[in-house]
């Protein structure tokens, strides 16, 4: 056998071998999908209530005035970022609803308009908080929070629950429940 052709056979067989690891990867991701997809199941029930939690406040005044322990009632919209919610956690970024988004100003195209990209950047941070779902162990559930009960981008929520933090820069939210609009 030539060295060409024994080089020919060599690339043929690693590129078969290629599409087979390819095949496989593609055949596992396929299988992974349904569980992706079920995640949310993992989320307690009672965290979606059928009616709005009473006297939600904004998380500009949020950041105001709690602290650590108390018991709040967020309305906010969610997003703020790109990147809004924490993928295999249970968090989400959720900015106050007086804000406009990106898809809410005339002539902008912005193919991300739940990140506020729009608005100056020391508006954002004012006005955006972390919202968590916490296990017994305080610690967020390892799942997906995307299409939970129609939690998506965008979506304007009230949220209960305890502030777990509050430094006036960076509010987070340990959420008891989460009304969807």
């Amino acid at each position: 056998m030539s060295h060409a052709n024994e080089y020919s056979s060599r690339v043929h067989f690693t590129s078969h071998r290629l599409l087979l690891a390819l095949a496989l990867v593609g055949c596992s991701s396929e299988v992974s999908t349904p569980k992706a997809a079920a995640a949310p199941s993992l989320l307690p029930a009672s965290l979606f209530p059928a009616t709005s939690p009473p006297s939600a406040k904004d998380v500009e005044d949020l950041k105001k005035t709690a602290k650590a322990g108390d018991d709040v009632v967020l309305q906010a919209q969610v997003g703020g970022r790109k990147q809004w919610q924490v993928d295999g956690k249970a968090i989400f970024l959720a900015i106050d609803p007086v804000l406009e988004s990106c898809d809410e100003m005339e002539g902008d195209d912005c193919p991300t308009p739940w990140d506020f990209c729009c608005v100056p950047k020391e508006q954002i941070t004012a006005k955006l908080a972390t919202v968590r779902v916490v296990g017994a162990d305080g610690q967020p559930l390892p799942t997906s929070v995307q299409g939970a009960h129609g939690l998506k981008p965008l979506a304007h929520v009230v949220v209960a629950g305890k502030v777990q933090s509050n430094d006036g820069a960076g509010l987070v939210i340990d959420a008891t429940q989460i009304w969807v609009k």
